[in-house]
């Protein structure tokens, strides 16, 4: 396996030289982080914390790929969720916990599709 290049700022959030294409590219994400915490290949986030490619999330924790979410924790490629939890692959969600698969979802606490 090959050895990425990390670039790495004070809340030990990093970026990876080869995933974003360049150091210029890395450290522009790194850079649009505010408030967040040993996070990976993450843009334009708040508060968030160890969260892997993320995008336009806010007060995130143990995400991975989701973007535009809210208040969500262990999730993985959501889109526009808000208060989530365990969820997969999830669109346009609120306050859910323990949904995978679902597009359009709001309120269904312990909904599993």
């Amino acid at each position: 396996m090959a050895t990425k290049t990390w670039i790495t700022d004070a809340n030990n959030n990093r970026c990876s030289i080869d995933y974003w294409g360049s150091r210029e590219a890395a450290q522009k994400a790194l850079d649009s982080l505010k408030n967040c915490f040993d996070c990976t290949d993450c843009s334009d986030c708040f508060d968030c914390s160890d969260c892997t490619g993320c995008y336009r999330c806010s007060d995130c924790s143990d995400c991975y790929h989701c973007s535009g979410c809210f208040g969500c924790s262990d999730c993985s490629g959501c889109s526009g969720c808000f208060g989530c939890s365990d969820c997969t692959d999830c669109s346009d969600c609120s306050d859910c916990y323990h949904c995978s698969g679902c597009f359009g979802c709001s309120g269904d606490i312990g909904f599993t599709v």
